[in-house]
């Protein structure tokens, strides 16, 4: 079900795809770790004899160029603030954008040109300058070839024209269609998550009743588990830190607490414990089999804790 949203969402953020400009030239230059590359690209419609794309009178290109340099050069890329770029028409400057790819910095400037009339028309050099942190001043020059730019009505047509590229138009419809999948897919989505059960969690008395059925071992490691178990149900059920506490510590807690009743019961299982941990004489088993029972029916008798909203008293710390 992800997999089919995904690609639903997909298709419906596909816009009318247009085929991608066509490269007429490109050059790139090293000097002393920076790089320079300028690209010229168009939707150009013609072909040379050789098969290769050709610029016509008629056609805008861009002209994008990518300097990277080391961090600690700060670079300066040409600008051209007139109305000509080399021979071309300079229609529109681009911004200049700058990323980091590691200690490596990339910056790019673009600008869209377009001819006049068919001809030789040559591109400017474009002077590059990087100053270093030491004050060094690297400075080189990228020199770019001249564009043939040819007559797109010459009556001595000897290139051919492109084949038209296919354009997928926007259909209104298919993204009506494709949105309502989506909105169907997404209520369905929320129906099911809805119906889902979910689990509660164990009430501290359904945990510790749960626990002290499944305990195991010798009567040693039973005693052990077993005041583990019955402080983890009073520090749950009436909010006592007993867990890293002696019983002598935690004691005064239980005995003066409000909402434990028959206090002495729980203790002297305790205390059984824990003269069972902490001596050599380990408890029998029918003496093990009668405090764990103690223990099971002084945590049935306690009331559950207070749940939110509930106005009755109970032991609880809600």
């Amino acid at each position: 079900m992800r997999l089919l949203l995904f690609c639903l969402f997909f298709m419906s953020l596909t816009p009318a795809m247009a085929a991608e400009p066509i490269t007429i030239l490109e050059v790139k230059e090293q000097h002393n770790g920076i790089i320079a590359s300028f690209s010229l690209t168009g939707n150009t419609l013609t072909r040379d004899p050789e098969d290769h794309p050709q610029v016509s009178s008629v056609d805008r290109l861009q002209g994008e160029l990518t300097v990277e340099s080391p961090e600690a050069y700060v670079m300066q890329l040409p600008v051209f603030s007139g109305a000509a770029f080399g021979d071309f028409t300079l229609v529109e400057r681009g911004k200049t954008s700058r990323f980091r790819t590691g200690d490596i910095i990339s910056r790019t400037s673009s600008w869209l040109i377009e001819p006049y009339n068919p001809g030789e028309y040559t591109l400017p050099a474009l002077i590059i300058t990087g100053t270093a942190q030491n004050g060094a001043v690297e400075t080189f020059t990228l020199n770019l070839p001249a564009v043939h730019v040819r007559d797109l009505d010459a009556a001595d047509q000897d290139f051919d024209i492109l084949p038209p590229r296919q354009i997928t138009e926007n259909n209104p419809w298919l993204l009506i269609l494709t949105a309502i999948v989506i909105v169907a897919l997404l209520i369905l989505l929320v129906i099911w998550l809805k119906g889902q059960k979910r689990e509660r969690p164990l009430s501290p008395k359904q945990l510790a009743r749960a626990r002290l059925h499944g305990l195991q071992g010798d009567s040693k490691e039973k005693a052990m588990h077993l005041s583990a178990i019955i402080r983890q149900f009073l520090d749950a059920n009436f909010n006592l830190c007993t867990n890293e506490k002696t019983y002598k510590e935690y004691e005064p807690f239980i005995t003066n607490h409000p909402h434990i009743h028959k206090a002495n019961i729980i203790l002297a299982i305790l205390e059984s414990c824990d003269h069972s941990n902490y001596s050599n004489t380990p408890l029998s088993a029918e003496s093990m089999a009668e405090l764990i029972q103690q223990a099971l029916d002084y945590i049935e008798d306690c009331a559950e804790p207070l749940r939110p909203g509930e106005d009755t008293k109970t032991c609880g710390r809600w």
